[in-house]
């Protein structure tokens, strides 16, 4: 009997404070989030120490793979990490943007950038075109087109030139 009191004061305790702060942080996935932060109050209450770490831990991985982000908010981080010049994280970030919202014409074009930085001309290409698709009137994609197109000729040049000089 005890332990039903102890179980439903930790729940009442856990809607009242816990529960809506995990709903607030993680509104894209509340569930889990509260299923989560129930498991660390519960664990807290009941002093049961491997229950709490371990749904802590669970909530710090989500965490830590961003599950919780917007496309808008992936877009966003993206383009931080593309500006610092961390093209593959840049990457997954548009990435998991467009997964979200397949016809996002700015995540679009900025993955067309970071593939440019990577050398994969052709997929940069394509993401141009695709985000030209999803919003006509996006100007800015000609002139990445364009960078693209350059950023090849240059690199297939510069292939020439490399070619040329291990056959001296």
């Amino acid at each position: 009997m005890l332990d039903a009191i102890v179980v439903i004061c930790s729940a009442i305790i856990f809607i009242l404070s816990g529960g809506q702060i995990f709903k607030n942080r993680f509104s894209n996935n509340s569930l889990l989030a509260a299923i989560l932060g129930f498991l660390a109050a519960a664990g807290t209450l009941f002093l049961v120490k491997d229950v709490r770490e371990i749904a802590l831990e669970l909530l710090n991985v989500n965490v830590k793979r961003n599950e919780f982000l917007t496309a808008s908010e992936y877009y966003l981080r993206g383009n931080e990490r593309m500006s610092q010049g961390k093209f593959q994280d840049a990457l997954s970030d548009f990435d998991a943007a467009i997964l979200i919202k397949p016809d996002y014409a700015q995540a679009l074009l900025s993955r067309a950038k970071v593939k440019t930085e990577l050398k994969d001309y052709i997929s940069a290409l394509i993401d141009a075109e695709s985000a030209k698709k999803s919003m006509p009137s996006l100007v800015e994609v000609d002139n990445v087109k364009k960078y693209i197109e350059s950023r090849a000729k240059l690199d297939s040049l510069s292939g020439l030139f490399e070619e040329m000089d291990s056959n001296k």
